[in-house]
């Protein structure tokens, strides 16, 4: 029988303003976010 366990867990995380008003107009400029926001939680491995 083994002492210990191991699970996963993920997460999709959805967010949005409030009354789903835009936030981000361009495309270029939720391009850059996008890849902010991936590089950023690669760097801290989340």
């Amino acid at each position: 029988m083994s002492l210990h366990s191991y699970s996963k867990c993920w997460l999709h995380l959805i967010w949005g303003t409030l009354n789903r008003e835009p936030l981000i107009a361009t495309r270029e400029t939720r391009k850059e976010v996008s890849e902010y926001l991936y590089e950023y939680s690669t760097s801290k491995k989340i």
